[in-house]
């Protein structure tokens, strides 16, 4: 028998349609393989032409910071980190991670690093600057002018740093963390205050004795033009701009009668001043 050919519309489809599917499973696949294979040379081409190339070699470490004991502390971390001037390139340097391990010094205020290209790393750190000595015998810390408390040895912004003593509870004093004790903060408001004024100079502290129970803080006083050696003033925790102003207003008129002062109680109305 004579065989008929089956020209229906369903077989004249059926090959179009799976030759459709294929190429349609044939893109799908491409595609992806494709992003791989981009992403990998992507990948390839930073890594040989810009973190691993030889052009970036770091030749040059700068650690900028006026304190020694940080500069020696920066060298000592790139030398456990391998970033060694010569060894590695500069693009390969992970700037973020030596920001976020530096900053974690209680020593530091702020760290910046950045490349400078095409072989400088520059590091520079801020430091804190201690203001106080506080005594928790036989205890020793430092604090700075932000309430954050330093190790001992850091240097501070004198030789001669004014010493607290009574200070309690000690736990409010954790190296590399900011107190909330109001009695130190109050003493830095004091600091603060006198280093805005014409005349802060004059109210320079030699140390301070806090009395919580009687919420005065006994401040002893090195000698001046005014203050006599170890002239010792009441001052109340609370309102301290308030409370200097009071104290200036006395320092004028004490001047103007050419005395000097040994003591002034700040705690009450009608301030007591000696000599009389």
């Amino acid at each position: 028998m004579k065989k008929t050919a089956d020209n229906s519309i369903e077989a004249l489809g059926a090959p179009s349609n799976r030759k459709l599917r294929l190429q349609t499973i044939f893109v799908l696949i491409l595609i992806p393989v494709t992003l791989i294979l981009l992403v990998l040379l992507c990948q390839f081409g930073v890594r040989q032409l810009y973190r691993k190339n030889s052009a970036f070699q770091l030749s040059t470490i700068e650690i900028v910071t006026p304190l020694d004991q940080l500069r020696t502390s920066v060298g000592e971390y790139l030398l456990n980190h391998q970033i060694q001037e010569g060894m590695v390139t500069l693009t390969s340097i992970d700037i973020g991670k030596i920001r976020a391990d530096l900053s974690e010094d209680p020593r530091v205020v702020s760290v910046e690093a950045r490349r400078i290209f095409p072989g400088t790393l520059r590091i520079s750190i801020k430091p804190r600057v201690p203001v106080a000595e506080l005594l928790f015998p036989p205890l020793r810390l430092r604090i700075d002018l932000e309430g954050y408390v330093v190790p001992r040895d850091l240097p501070g912004n004198t030789n001669r740093l004014p010493i607290i003593t009574n200070l309690s509870p000690s736990e409010d004093f954790v190296v590399g963390k900011k107190t909330d004790n109001s009695y130190m903060l109050a003493f830095l408001t004091f600091l603060r205050e006198c280093s805005l004024r014409p005349d802060g100079t004059t109210y320079e502290v030699a140390s301070v004795q806090m009395e919580p129970q009687k919420e005065k803080m006994i401040l002893c006083l090195k000698g001046n033009d005014i203050f006599e050696n170890e002239a010792t003033v009441y001052m109340p925790p609370t309102n301290i701009p308030a409370h200097l102003d009071r104290l200036g207003t006395i320092v004028g008129h004490r001047r103007q009668l050419r005395k000097k002062i040994s003591f002034a109680d700040l705690t009450v109305t009608n301030v007591p001043v000696r000599p009389e």
